[in-house]
């Protein structure tokens, strides 16, 4: 019997402190999935490319989502083993509130709702307001909008505060702040959307973005608990290790700043002066925010930030791609 250590690294990631390799290695193996169809995916098809598997749990940080706490505890106890949890500021693995089944039922009865939701879709609100962190895995038809906007109603009445909602692409942006709105005609009121063309700044409760433009928010939004800014540390971390960096040759800064509001800092431009008038006088910079370059890596970084750097003091800067359409894409 072994000991497998656990702590919550921030508000969405859990961390293994102590765990055999053998241990992890079997808790890879259960949580890594082919994707249906990948093997005729151009980016598997290609030589070298993606194997088409995505896999839930990172053997080299020891890093998975936090939603996947009680399917961790299950798998390690029913294979003999014992977990230790440690606490940090973001509190204790796998804690959970006094939230029932009948108490959600009894909210959802009080809105005036288009259809009557389904059992599963209450039990996933209900599990996502006891559990607090969850992952669900919802087949095309099952009403992902509903449960997203059930329990974004739910959590908006509990708590208060602010939600913010990702998804992939700015058409799915659009179409599910309309689906929002078509549930209930008041939800323009609640709701949001963030990306190229809209306004940046948050005025309303739910914002709905993609990755690519929620990176422009102003700190004070992270301060409300947005997991973002851990986010951006913790894959330039990745990048570092798998570059084998010392941490005195890399660093995190924060481009894009706009308006009267505090930016997440450091400020790129910034650093890349002060850099430069200390002496680092060779850069290299990478933008792994960004899948394809765009005006914000060819120009704000390519060009207005390589010419600070250089009247700085600086002697050699250099931009690294995006993958674009490489075939490692």
């Amino acid at each position: 019997m072994s000991i497998v250590k656990l702590k919550l690294l921030n508000h969405a990631m859990l961390q293994f402190i102590e765990c055999e390799p053998g241990i992890a290695q079997e808790l890879s193996d259960r949580l890594t999935f082919e994707v249906p169809g990948a093997k005729y995916m151009p980016a598997v098809r290609k030589k070298g490319g993606w194997d088409g598997h995505i896999r839930l749990f990172n053997r080299k940080n020891g890093q998975i989502n936090a939603g996947l706490y009680d399917n961790i505890r299950s798998y390690i106890e029913s294979s003999g083993h014992t977990i230790e949890l440690e606490e940090t500021e973001f509190g204790v693995p796998g804690s959970k509130n006094g939230v029932q089944r009948k108490e959600v039922v009894d909210w959802i009865n009080t809105l005036t709702l288009p259809w009557e939701p389904y059992y599963y879709q209450i039990d996933a609100v209900t599990h996502a307001l006891r559990h607090k962190r969850a992952v669900f895995v919802c087949p095309t038809g099952s009403g992902k909008s509903y449960i997203a906007y059930l329990a974004s109603r739910a959590y908006l009445a509990r708590h208060q505060s602010h939600i913010l909602i990702i998804v992939p692409t700015t058409s799915l942006v659009e179409q599910l702040s309309s689906d929002f709105i078509e549930y209930n005609a008041s939800m323009s009121d609640y709701v949001q959307k963030i990306y190229q063309g809209h306004e940046i700044e948050i005025k309303k409760p739910i914002v709905i973005s993609t990755w690519q433009s929620i990176y422009k928010l102003p700190k004070k939004y992270f301060e409300s608990g947005d997991p973002y800014f851990c986010e951006c540390h913790k894959t330039a971390r990745m990048v570092a290790e798998e570059l084998a960096l010392e941490d005195s040759l890399w660093s995190v800064a924060f481009q894009s700043r706009f308006g009267p509001m505090e930016w997440l800092q450091p400020y790129t431009d910034v650093v890349l002066e002060d850099w430069a008038r200390n002496g680092i006088t060779n850069v290299n910079i990478i933008c792994p925010g960004f899948s394809g370059d765009c005006l914000e890596t060819l120009e704000e970084i390519q060009i207005q930030y390589r010419t600070r750097y250089l009247n700085a003091g600086g002697k050699k800067f250099t931009y690294i791609p995006a993958l674009n359409d490489s075939k490692n894409h």
